[in-house]
């Protein structure tokens, strides 16, 4: 454990302790998850009002109840023909709704600064080589996946073809669309929550309870497993390290983008259960085998992703710190 966590304190932390009255673990806890509950709700009034105006927009829905109403058809059939409906929202829904975590991101700022009195910077979101430290991460993301997919790819067990649809657009948006959905998360269970616990407590649980709760972010998602969950939590000690090892979010929060933006827009994998992406690939999946594919939560939940997990989390726990980003106080919880 002291080999994972081997680090020193960062100045984050001590720009979120300046105006800091020491709380319990379990109050942190309970203000993240009302932090979460307003954001979530915010998302959810936004997404809803294109979503309600394009179910009626060409009165199916109306017709459909009408039916109903007037006997014309039986319950099953309204059922039948409302799922019918539904399940052929189209993918620009999709869109918005990963827009839609700019209001998360709104959420976590107001937050840290109006009650917490935190600074950006206190947050991960610091000046210093932020363009630097945002590239690399897109390139650690992007090696990730890549060594996830390798096996998949040489052993026929998956099958990569170019889309015959050729390259859409669309894809740039859903990039951009990654980058605030990525960012939004790290800078709830990270930027936000773990700096926080980690102030009152060892930078060790400070990562493994935000990364729990990273996990828990996703289990209604489709196809969820206990193994996809294990991957997910790994994936969040993973990057609570490297958010400390670097002093900023830049990176986590790339690495992040890089990771689901290449599965669901460019090899047309499923994003933690989230399918039917635009995509630069078809990716036609030769196997059953939900522990080698992951199932319909996607390659995260397979033992594949979990071995590249453990690899790079062994070489975040050996990689460098960021001189410049280590504080001059010497803090015991965080060695």
């Amino acid at each position: 454990m002291r080999f994972l966590f081997n680090f020193q304190r960062t100045k984050m932390v001590d720009e979120a302790s300046v105006n800091h009255t020491p709380i319990s673990v379990i109050k942190g806890i309970a203000i993240f998850v009302l932090i979460f509950i307003i954001s979530s709700t915010a998302m959810s009034v936004a997404v809803s009002v294109p979503l309600v105006i394009y179910l009626f927009a060409d009165g199916d829905i109306i017709s459909i109840s009408s039916d109903y109403i007037s006997g014309a058809i039986n319950d099953t059939e309204y059922m039948e023909q409302m799922m019918g409906i539904v399940s052929h929202i189209p993918s620009w829904m999709l869109l918005i709704n990963l827009f839609a975590y700019a209001l998360m991101i709104a959420v976590c700022v107001f937050y840290c600064i109006k009650f917490e009195k935190r600074p950006l910077s206190s947050m991960g979101l610091r000046k210093r080589n932020a363009p630097l430290e945002y590239l690399v991460g897109l390139g650690i993301g992007a090696v990730m996946f890549f060594l996830v997919l390798l096996i998949p790819c040489l052993t026929g067990m998956v099958k990569l073809t170019l889309n015959p649809e050729g390259f859409m657009p669309v894809i740039l948006l859903y990039f951009v669309a990654f980058v605030i959905q990525g960012a939004s998360e790290e800078l709830l269970v990270r930027g936000y929550f773990m700096v926080s616990l980690a102030r009152d407590t060892r930078a060790s649980v400070a990562v493994v309870i935000s990364s729990v709760a990273f996990g828990l972010l996703h289990l209604g998602n489709t196809g969820v497993s206990i193994l996809s969950m294990i991957n997910i939590i790994l994936f969040g000690i993973i990057l609570g390290i490297y958010v400390f090892k670097r002093g900023n979010l830049w990176g986590a929060c790339a690495i992040h983008t890089a990771w689901n933006f290449l599965q669901g827009n460019i090899f047309g994998a499923s994003v933690s259960g989230m399918s039917a992406l635009p995509s630069v690939f078809v990716m036609e999946v030769n196997s059953s085998n939900a522990l080698l594919t992951g199932g319909d939560f996607g390659f995260e939940g397979s033992i594949l992703c979990t071995l590249v997990l453990l690899i790079t989390l062994l070489l975040t726990a050996l990689l460098k710190q960021n001189s410049e980003e280590i504080t001059e106080a010497r803090v015991e919880y965080f060695e």
